[in-house]
């Protein structure tokens, strides 16, 4: 594994959807040079994090992923979740208004902000996941904050693969997978072709 001067976070948006979490990993921790995280932090509402928690952690797939491309194992605490709050207090259970988009841009602008503060770390961002408007908040975000050496990503994976609820990850043996088309059919997919 290379070894770098900074600690390498992740930093994820993230909705009904967490392959894209996955699926970012497998993308650094295969490019030369790989990029293994040391941490993870997911930017969220209420609802996501217990289907996120539930697919990655409970139902093992982010340690699948780690002990496959054999890199540290990766766990999910509280505290790698920012669930997003509203004016009251209260978790936001999605992003319907427009105050709860302004709250989740101010919150997400202050959490890159207090992760940049740290030089010893590189933050390696991604936009795919979440709302459209979580996207674009931590894109902004991450112009206003982002040093030098930090990474903007926004990984995409074949679109018959794309929110197939058994892909979250191109595994390193190609396996078969049923998918649901777009057109309400089934057929067989060869994770190799992802």
């Amino acid at each position: 594994m290379p070894i770098t001067p900074f600690r390498e976070i992740l930093v994820f948006v993230a909705g009904s959807t967490p392959q894209v979490i996955t699926e970012t990993i497998q993308a650094l921790v295969c490019q030369q040079p790989p990029i293994i995280p040391d941490r993870i932090h997911i930017i969220t509402t209420a609802a996501s994090k217990k289907l996120i928690t539930v697919k990655l952690t409970d139902d093992g797939i982010l340690a699948a992923l780690c002990m496959e491309y054999e890199i540290p194992t990766l766990e999910l605490h509280d505290d790698d979740f920012l669930v997003l709050i509203d004016r009251k207090g209260s978790e936001i259970k999605d992003l319907w208004t427009v105050e709860e988009n302004e709250e989740a841009a101010d919150q997400i602008v202050r959490f890159l902000r207090e992760l940049a503060a740290n030089p010893g770390t590189r933050l390696h961002c991604s936009l795919a996941g979440g709302r459209k408007t979580m996207s674009y908040f931590m894109g902004l975000s991450f112009q206003m904050v982002a040093r030098q050496w930090d990474r903007l990503y926004h990984v995409m994976v074949s679109p018959e693969f794309e929110k197939n609820a058994d892909f979250f990850y191109k595994p390193r043996t190609a396996t078969s997978i049923n998918a649901r088309l777009y057109d309400g059919s089934t057929k067989k997919l060869n994770t190799g072709d992802a």
